[in-house]
């Protein structure tokens, strides 16, 4: 039996809303009740481990006396909405993790139950990141000095969906991808860490 690929648009799969936005400087604190996600975070995660996947315990913590409304749900998808970097990430916790404030320089994205059987959320983190929809993000991003992406511009944007027998391949290839990524930036981190040390070793020798 043919599977084929359905096309649809954001707005039909998922939730899409804005983070909060601090009215104050952000004050992090390692003993806060919940975590803090900002830009900044996200890029250097993904410069650090070439991951979309983004732990929240890894994240800095806060002290938040807002309503519960602002904590990202587990799984949720974010992407930034405020400059040049448009790279999703999924945001992962377990059952023992504080909740987690996202901070309006992003968009939080669910996929609502009802097309849960039709896409997986890992699914749709990939297909944001991939070039074709990086482009149509960028294309819908407005503002002359820092660009800026709308809610209502995201869930215009239509993306494809194969079965989830598709997707789940994707996202496995993906993971494998990941994974040799990371042993590649740590073999790399590691022979720049040999070269210095010959190096060193080298100019203490000449003197």
């Amino acid at each position: 039996m043919t599977q084929t690929t359905q096309t649809a648009l954001i707005s039909s799969i998922a939730d899409v809303r804005t983070g909060y936005t601090f009215r104050e400087r952000i004050s992090e604190n390692k003993h806060g009740n919940a975590h803090v996600l900002q830009l900044k975070d996200a890029r250097q995660i993904w410069e650090q481990t070439n991951s979309a996947t983004i732990n929240v315990d890894k994240l800095p913590r806060i002290f938040w006396d807002g309503k519960s409304k602002a904590f990202a749900e587990p799984n949720s998808i974010l992407l930034p909405s405020k400059g040049s970097y448009l790279r999703a990430s999924k945001l992962v916790s377990n059952q023992d993790s504080l909740p987690t404030v996202v901070s309006g320089q992003f968009l939080t994205l669910k996929v609502k139950d009802s097309a849960k059987q039709h896409i997986h959320s890992d699914y749709l983190c990939w297909v944001l990141n991939q070039p074709e929809t990086q482009r149509l993000l960028a294309e819908s991003s407005q503002g002359t000095k820092i660009m800026m992406l709308s809610a209502k511009a995201v869930k215009d944007v239509t993306i494809k969906i194969p079965s989830l027998e598709t997707q789940t391949k994707v996202m496995h290839l993906n993971e494998m991808w990941e994974k040799e990524q990371k042993l590649i930036n740590e073999l790399l981190i590691n022979r720049q860490k040999m070269v210095q040390g010959t190096v060193q070793q080298l100019l203490k020798e000449t003197n």
